[in-house]
């Protein structure tokens, strides 16, 4: 129907009975805006009505009216002849609820004044929609045999309502609108009443049955009146997403050299400030115009129409206007009874034509998805799903009971909402106080450290003076808005004030005899935690934290912010029981917690930061939540992949640990822990349930059948059991624990967890920093932000893309004088960083330091190290002009390109001061760093590389030697020693891990028969085998290793065949080995493509796993046709 309704041509479309899916959508694309009933999102399996508003009509000139009944969709338009009410209704054939309602909404408006509008006359009124009665008035004649008393009666209700309303039948009587499916009758059960007036404005009413929709027994009616209603052109803005960044930095390059220098501005300089501003503004600019992309019109047809599909669209058409014009022209009987058919025809070939492209285009979509796409279908499935349309703000609610209907009362209350103005400070009256006598107070390190900077502060004011802005929502934007107060949109800088404005809520506490009440908080997330011995007393605690002097409530009126009181929760935590009258144990009384007017009561769960807190920290909830979390995924992803195609198998296991894995995991070190003891050797009753999952998902990325063994699945998809994969989860959080800086408030928390571990109540980080035991004083610490503030226009980063081209670049640079070459070496001994200067060809000088064990550090930190000796040579020989450093490390590369360090934050904030210092020196000072490639023969690389590996294999500490030139080469002093890395201790623990899950798999049952086909398992190598494959050959090479494949052996096993026996021959079961080497009924086939291979397990072995073979093994398949029903043909391999 999509496709028939152009929402260019058709302003409103009235659609009963639609399609609700088990999200509680219908079905709409980008060029409507879908209207439900009033109650659609509480019951929307009872929507029986829905009404489509195209969205080149202005959304300031219609509205969704409240209606009490999901049958009726009520619309009311401005056009230019005046207000319309439009009812989409459809009437039930039991009963009359659905017209009742319309009846008493239509009653009460025309009551309340709604029939008038000042200066546009009365207001009209139209009522269309499946009404499903049967009366002469407007059904044919010859339909006598619908026309029985009980018809007649439930339709004389409809009469009446029509005179009493003076509304007018507008569809002319006789024309059928429904086709029984099975007898062919025609009947007459939509209709289209107007009311007087705007039944003047009629200027056609019919049938379109040639645009009936193909699986649908109702007739369309299209219906055009004489009146216009505003229409708006959507404006196209810029899509930054589609934008060549490396474009747009050239062209704005080119526009900031004609600007003058960056300089600053002082006193009495504003006009030449403001020119330059204008100047810089006007270049960005217009680089977004000629560089960004603008974004193209939504097209209303789906992604699968294609021009075919629009042709046979065409003829079922013009077949349905053959029967029409058959009809008119009175046509005989046989030969309008034969134009029917033909045109039965033809709407049942477009509609099966529908069918299979949509299938073909979206089985080709997802197995043809690339790396970028995938997370698309990621987001496709893991979305809470829409209809299609675009979205409407309803009406807005304020006080007093009014309503902001119109565009422009929207954007004022969300203004008002979003932009609050500023209130004025509370007065004080200070007139019959005393005034208190001056005490010095020293202000002490501790305040000053909690201070915001001044030229911070002085900034923020700048910041927001002046500001005005617009708001942006449906098809309307706002005239503009001055703003007092309050933060922009996305802007970055709004978590950092966020932090400052909230920053002393976290200090109010209260410690009274037999309580502790602290505040603890997250962005706009606050809990008041009160520790006592019964409720009673903890409630007082919170109370007073609460409502107390100084507290929360008090905070809230001094710094203009409200708490939405109607989203507290409260929770009482005690595992204590009492005794009921019965005998049985049942929780203690937990009385409500009351706050000036407000009554919380205590619930037994609660959800905080996306954690279920239950009342007696057990957290069973949430663990039930996780298992539905991921049985929900599992079914998602079977969305995009069956066994004969759809995403392929690397992409469908990068959608699961990337997108599923950490939504199903979250915060499980905290509410499971890692044990103690024993208990570490065994599953939790968690574990035991994601293992189901991960099985079943396991099942899916390799394409086997639903009765495939789970761990035979798992080590091909190369994905862990539960167990693993939750350890591997504890090793990265206490990793991530471990390298808390000392400003992060949990740094002290974990050093003490990690120091000592309690006995009685150690909390989840005991548990997590025991399990690993990471020396965390000698860890690196990773601030969450550390930027390199070298001038990025004088650090200059090359990398050629041809490794060739590279080495003969470095060739022809034999003449320079001022070459530094880097490197890093990792060895059994330990790790070092070298380098070394190259002077016209020859060695000047080499240093090299050692900078820890192979299991403390890594190659990074080398290269690194490499560099700070690098820029140490420079300014110890007085270089000056550019220097050359060459490296072969692109890791390193990236981060000076971005000048973002996220690890090894030591090491670089000494290389930043080198730099720096050198930069300083000379304003024509520069450093250009290149990419060499390794182990190429270039001379300086491979003298850095030998330094390396040379004081890699000493002890900790640094070696000299003499250069080719003669010079020795100065001596370094001892540094302190370098911290642990967090790479190096991850590598560490993952490699312990990987190894118990190795260990896991050799004591499987199914160990030895799949050893013979991979003895790497589990590991990436059956995704290598298959990555150029489709899914469906992948999916038949793991069922043939497993065995568990739609043969008749395996179809008996499971009940699904009568006998194992194989059809071909009858002579034995067939099994894989039977049908690929055994088989007397393709023999032929097996001596075409494996005669000279042989005839034994091995063969098997090699067809299946040997790439060498694989094109064999798919001919054959074709050849013999065997599995050609459920997966068609196979594609054949290029021979490697």
């Amino acid at each position: 129907m999509l496709h028939k309704v152009d929402p260019r041509e058709y302003d409103v479309v009235l659609i009963q009975e639609p399609h609700i899916d088990h999200l509680g959508n219908t079905r709409a694309n980008a060029g409507w805006r879908v209207a439900y009933p009033t109650g659609h999102r509480d019951k929307p399996k009872a929507t029986r009505a829905v009404t489509l508003i195209s969205t080149s009509i202005n959304t300031s000139n219609w509205t969704l009216e409240t209606i009490a009944c999901q049958d009726v969709v009520l619309t009311r338009m401005n056009t230019s002849s005046g207000m319309v009410n439009i009812y989409n209704i459809y009437n039930d054939c039991n009963h009359d609820v659905s017209m009742r309602a319309v009846v008493e909404d239509v009653r009460e408006r025309r009551a309340g004044g709604g029939g008038t509008r000042e200066g546009q006359g009365e207001e009209e009124w139209l009522w269309a929609g499946d009404f499903n009665r049967h009366h002469p008035m407007w059904d044919d004649d010859g339909n006598q045999h619908l026309f029985t008393r009980a018809n007649l009666r439930a339709a004389q209700k409809l009469i009446n309502n029509l005179t009493a309303f003076d509304m007018r039948m507008t569809l002319p009587k006789g024309i059928p609108t429904l086709e029984a499916m099975s007898t062919k009758n025609k009947t007459r059960v939509d209709n289209v009443f107007c009311s007087e007036e705007l039944q003047q404005r009629v200027i056609k009413c019919r049938v379109r049955e040639a645009d009936r929709v193909g699986k649908s027994d109702h007739f369309p009616i299209v219906t055009e009146l004489d009146m216009t209603t505003d229409k708006v052109q959507e404006q196209p803005t810029h899509n930054f997403r589609l934008t060549d960044w490396d474009a747009f930095r050239t062209k704005l390059q080119e526009k900031l050299e004609n600007l003058p220098r960056p300089r600053e501005f002082r006193r009495g300089e504003l006009d030449e400030f403001l020119q330059a501003r204008t100047a810089l503004e006007e270049a960005i600019d217009s680089t977004v115009d000629e560089v960004v992309p603008k974004t193209r019109k939504v097209p209303w047809r789906k992604r699968w129409w294609t021009k075919e599909l629009e042709g046979l669209q065409r003829r079922a058409k013009g077949a349905g206007r053959k029967v029409e014009r058959a009809k008119k022209r009175g046509r005989g009987r046989e030969r309008v009874e034969e134009l029917e058919e033909s045109f039965r025809r033809a709407r049942n070939t477009y509609t099966q034509a529908i069918k299979e492209e949509k299938k073909r285009h979206w089985e080709e979509w997802l197995e043809e998805l690339d790396d970028k796409e995938v997370w698309l279908a990621g987001r496709m499935v893991g979305g809470s799903g829409s209809d299609g349309g675009r979205t409407r703000v309803p009406s807005l609610r304020i006080e007093g009971g009014r309503e902001a209907i119109s565009n422009e009362d929207k954007g004022r209350v969300f203004f008002e909402a979003f932009f609050p103005k500023r209130t004025a400070p509370q007065a004080v009256e200070m007139r019959g106080r005393k005034r208190a006598k001056w005490k010095y107070a020293p202000t002490t390190n501790a305040e000053i450290d909690e201070g915001v900077p001044e030229g911070h502060v002085e900034w923020v004011r700048r910041r927001n003076e002046g500001r005005r802005t617009r708001l942006v929502f449906d098809d309307h934007t706002t005239d503009e808005f001055e703003v007092e107060d309050g933060l922009d949109q996305g802007d970055a800088q709004s978590l950092i004030l966020y932090l400052i404005y909230n920053a002393d809520l976290p200090s109010i506490q209260r410690k009274e005899e037999g309580s502790v009440t602290t505040v603890v908080a997250f962005v706009d997330d606050v809990g008041v935690i009160a520790t006592a011995h019964d409720f009673r007393t903890a409630h007082k605690g919170i109370k007073k934290v609460m409502d107390g002097r100084g507290g929360i409530m008090e905070w809230a009126r001094t710094h203009n912010c409200t708490f939405g009181m109607e989203k507290f929760q409260l929770i009482d935590f005690s595992r204590k029981k009492t005794v009921d009258e019965d005998g049985n144990k049942v929780d203690i009384p937990r009385p409500n917690l009351r706050l000036n007017s407000l009554t919380i009561k205590p619930g037994k769960q609660a959800k905080f930061l996306g954690l279920i807190l239950d009342q007696e920290l057990r957290w069973k909830e949430q663990c039930t939540r996780v298992i539905t979390k991921a049985s929900y995924w599992a079914a998602q992803l079977r969305r995009l992949a069956k066994n004969k195609g759809g995403i392929g198998y690397k992409n469908l296991r990068r959608l699961f640990i990337g997108t599923a894995l950490p939504r199903i995991l979250y915060g499980i070190e905290i509410f499971d822990p890692p044990r103690r003891g024993r208990a570490r050797t065994f599953r939790s009753a968690l574990e035991k349930k994601l293992d189901s999952v991960v099985g079943r998902v396991a099942v899916l990325i390799v394409g086997g059948m639903r009765s495939s063994p789970n761990d035979v699945a798992m080590v091909h998809a190369n994905l862990d059991p539960a167990k693993i994969i939750v350890e591997r989860e504890y090793a990265k959080a206490a990793i991530r624990m471990a390298t808390l800086p000392k400003t992060h408030p949990l740094n002290s928390h974990v050093l003490r967890a990690a120091k000592r571990y309690v006995q009685r109540y150690p909390s989840p980080l005991h548990h997590l920093m025991n399990t690993f035991d990471i020396p965390v004083e000698s860890m690196e610490k990773i601030a969450p932000h550390v930027r390199m503030g070298w001038d990025p226009g004088r650090v200059t980063v090359k990398v050629e893309e041809d490794r060739e081209e590279a080495v003969r670049m470095e060739a022809r640079r034999e003449n320079r004088t001022q070459d530094l070459y880097t490197d890093g070496s990792l060895t059994e001994k330990g790790v070092a960083g070298a380098a070394v200067w190259m002077r016209r060809g020859r060695e000047r000088d080499r240093r090299a330091r050692r900078i820890g064990e192979a299991d403390e550090n890594t190659v990074y930190e080398a290269e690194l190290m490499g560099l700070v000796l690098g820029m140490d040579i420079a300014l110890a020989n007085g270089f000056s002009g550019t220097i050359h450093i060459g490296l072969d490390n692109q890791a390193v590369l990236t981060t000076i390109r971005t000048r973002k360090a996220r690890f090894a934050q030591h090491l670089w904030k000494k290389l930043e001061s080198r730099v720096k210092n050198y930069l300083r020196r000379n304003r024509d000072n520069n450093v250009e760093l290149r990419w060499v490639p390794g182990h190429e023969g270039v001379e300086g690389n491979e003298r850095a590389d030998e330094a390396a590996r040379g004081a890699a294999e000493t002890e900790r500490g640094e070696g000299g030697s003499d250069g080719e030139g003669g010079e020795e080469a100065e001596s370094w002093e001892e540094e302190e020693e370098i911290p642990m890395s967090r790479a190096a201790m991850r590598q560490k623990l993952m490699k312990r891990v990987t190894e118990k899950r190795r260990d896991e798999w050799r004591a499987s049952s199914r160990y030895e028969k799949i050893n013979g086909y991979d003895q790497t398992l589990p590991s990436r190598t059956f995704s290598k085998l298959t990555t150029k494959m489709k899914r469906k050959q992948a999916s038949i090479i793991f069922q043939m290793r497993t065995g568990h494949i739609q043969l008749k052996k395996h179809l008996a096993r499971i009940g699904k065949a009568d006998s194992p026996i194989c059809e071909k021959c009858h002579r034995k079961d067939e099994t894989v080995y039977h049908y690929l080497m055994e088989c007397r009924g393709h023999e032929i086939a097996r001596r075409k493509h494996f005669g000279y291979m042989g005839r034994n397990n091995s063969t098997m072995t090699k067809l299946l796993s040997d790439p060498a073979h694989l094109p064999k093994l798919f001919r054959y398949l074709n050849d013999t046709g065997r599995f050609t029903q459920n997966f068609g043909t196979f594609d054949i391999p290029a021979e490697p």
